[in-house]
């Protein structure tokens, strides 16, 4: 499931828990609700579609600056050129291609797969 899809998801399902709270009378409460559900779908759309700069983009999509703008030139990849022949490229978050994870990779490979997996010790309360 993609980032965007998720977030769609999780908007609708808070759209229909605020309709079941007003069907209930709480008003109010549903209110609240479809607010968070917009903040967070507006919030996510600008994040999402975010121009950045090739630097940024290979940061994000673990390939090379170079790789990146090989990829804008042969039409590979969709981006922004500035003004001017001198125009900075840029490339919006929701079209970078994803570098494939390896198991070498980072800590925070670890970190994703501990809290994708299901847990296998129950928490433990602090006593």
């Amino acid at each position: 499931m993609s980032a965007d899809q998720f977030i769609g998801e999780f908007v609708a399902r808070a759209r229909a828990d605020a309709a079941h709270l007003r069907g209930y009378g709480a008003t109010d409460q549903a209110q609240a609700v479809e607010r968070v559900a917009q903040d967070l779908e507006d919030r996510f759309r600008g994040w999402w579609l975010a121009e950045l700069s090739v630097s940024e983009a290979a940061g994000e999509s673990g390939y090379s600056e170079e790789r990146l703008r090989e990829m804008a030139r042969e039409g590979i990849l969709p981006r922004t050129k500035g003004e001017g022949s001198r125009g900075h490229l840029t490339i919006a978050r929701c079209d970078l291609p994803r570098r494939p994870k390896s198991a070498t990779d980072s800590a925070a490979s670890a970190l994703e797969a501990r809290l994708l997996s299901p847990r296998h010790e129950p928490l433990r309360r602090r006593g």
